[in-house]
């Protein structure tokens, strides 16, 4: 369990509680996961063209548009009853909505299957979208018993099932590279199952025993306490999901599979810092921000969060954005120097997206959801205008990449700032924290600026000392700084110590 985990020099620095401790639990397996992805990268890159892995990101696309409302936000709900059968009426009355929709997905697949795939220049494409369903059902699924792994703090079960998926994913993708894009596809589907499964078996066993005794009234009367999640929640994550699966879907469109494929190697790196760092505090810091919200105290976790964000991740951004095209370049090949390029543009973006979507899950604990559905529309427009803009301007697809992250990362400002607002705090709390970070990790990047110019003989080694010598003054700055950031441990909620939040029914 995470509280026994033992994690060294790092424990040393962070604060001494169950949240970091849940934080480090689910990273170390999400980290395990990504290693798996990452490892097997340079080898898929040979294995596969751009244009393979552009058809795999149309197919992921197509599954993100509408796999974030799988459950129709019910999820959302799980961790905030207070006794564990109105939990497990939310998980099943979830599941059910999961078994619906897929049966839905099915039947349009099937008859539309060659209409939707030409739509994307991606006609290979049409006699494997049958496994969208299959991905989609067993995605619903995990999002149902991940929330009921973060009601009770089994982020050691959580863990497990993505190292599984990782797992599952690279062998199917490795063994059966001759099959064209056709296995970069089954090997994701296959991980998808395997993750289903391995919760179920955990987490979803130990509940069999109260869902045996539920009846179709405790399952109405959950929909109808909880009706906001789906009746608002779900449109907020429908343009979430949007705003996140129409890029790729729009460079297929309109530049081609092979600006796709480099586009979805681009995110596919890029995102690893969200995958470790953000989607374990997002899952952590939600169960705490409900006890915070409850105790006055919810704009104090979000300071100590963000803070520690940007301090663990800014500087790194911005040391990394010197080598960020050479070193795609030497991880899969010259082929895929465009990625680089790309990911160098994405860097503020990716910034704003992991310092910020972990500290705005607070719009359903504050009962806004509306707000959080305005924003989340906001940023499912970013793409919409980026590329209209760059096709107006007859850009390219770096054109396009650049105005999406300027765009983007103007969204998730406004974001930060009205979540300290609803939280009790100041709007421009979160753009002072984003500032220091600005601070510190200027220090890092001086000497990248002007070690080469002072020792131009060999730019090479001159880059690499000057990063080194920035990686190093930007610890020292980081370490000082972090020792001055608020405490993040809130406490955990008792009986009775305060109100239920704002717009949630028990």
């Amino acid at each position: 369990m995470s509280e026994r985990i033992e994690m060294g020099s790092l424990i040393k620095i962070l604060p001494q509680n169950t949240f970091v401790r849940g934080v480090l639990t689910l990273a170390s397996g999400t980290v395990g996961a990504q290693a798996i992805l990452i490892a097997s990268a340079p080898l898929l890159t040979r294995l596969y063209s751009p244009d393979e892995f552009g058809i795999l990101s149309v197919f992921l696309s197509m599954l993100g548009l509408v796999g974030g409302i799988a459950a129709l936000r019910f999820e959302l709900a799980i961790p905030l009853p207070e006794d564990d059968r109105n939990a497990a009426a939310l998980s099943v009355t979830g599941a059910v909505v999961v078994v619906l929709f897929s049966l839905a997905l099915f039947a349009l697949v099937t008859s539309y299957s060659e209409s939707l795939a030409n739509q994307f220049n991606a006609p290979i494409l049409a006699p494997y979208l049958w496994l969208l369903p299959v991905t989609f059902f067993a995605n619903g699924l995990f999002l149902l018993l991940n929330m009921l792994c973060v009601r009770h703090e089994r982020f050691g079960d959580m863990a497990k099932a993505k190292v599984l998926q990782s797992a599952i994913t690279v062998v199917v993708q490795v063994a059966g590279f001759s099959l064209g894009g056709a296995a970069l596809i089954i090997g994701r589907v296959l991980g998808h199952v395997a993750a289903a499964i391995q919760l179920v078996r955990g987490i979803g066993l130990d509940y069999s025993v109260t869902v045996r005794t539920l009846k179709l009234y405790d399952l109405w009367r959950v929909a109808i306490n909880y009706r906001t999640f789906p009746l608002i929640s779900t449109w907020s994550a429908l343009a979430s999901s949007i705003g996140s699966s129409i890029t790729p879907l729009m460079f297929a469109a309109f530049f081609g599979l092979e600006m796709a494929g480099y586009f979805a190697m681009t995110m596919m790196v890029m995102v690893v810092p969200m995958s470790i760092i953000g989607v374990a505090v997002q899952n952590a810091f939600y169960r705490k921000a409900v006890d915070a919200h409850r105790t006055g105290r919810l704009a104090e976790l979000i300071l100590a969060v963000q803070s520690r964000l940007v301090l663990a991740t800014l500087p790194f951004f911005a040391l990394s954005a010197f080598v960020l095209p050479d070193a795609f370049v030497l991880m899969f090949g010259e082929a895929w120097r465009v990625s680089g390029t790309f990911a160098v543009w994405i860097l503020p973006w990716m910034l704003f997206q992991l310092t910020v979507t972990p500290c705005t899950g607070i719009f359903p604990i504050v009962g806004r959801l509306g707000l959080a559905l305005l924003l989340d529309l906001s940023l499912a427009a970013a793409p919409v205008l980026a590329f209209s803009v760059a096709l107006w301007l007859r850009g390219d697809a770096l054109f396009a990449v650049q105005l999406l992250s300027a765009i983007a990362s103007l969204v998730y400002l406004a974001r930060i700032s009205i979540a300290y607002c609803l939280a009790g705090g100041q709007a421009l709390t979160g753009v002072a924290v984003v500032l220091r970070g600005l601070m510190i990790a200027a220090i890092g990047v001086l000497p990248a600026f002007v070690v080469p110019n002072v020792w131009s003989g060999k730019p090479v080694l001159a880059l690499l000392f000057a990063i080194s010598c920035g990686a190093l003054l930007a610890a020292v700055a980081i370490r000082w700084a972090w020792k001055r950031l608020p405490e993040i441990d809130i406490g955990p909620y008792e009986q009775g110590a305060g109100s239920q939040p704002a717009g949630i029914a028990s």
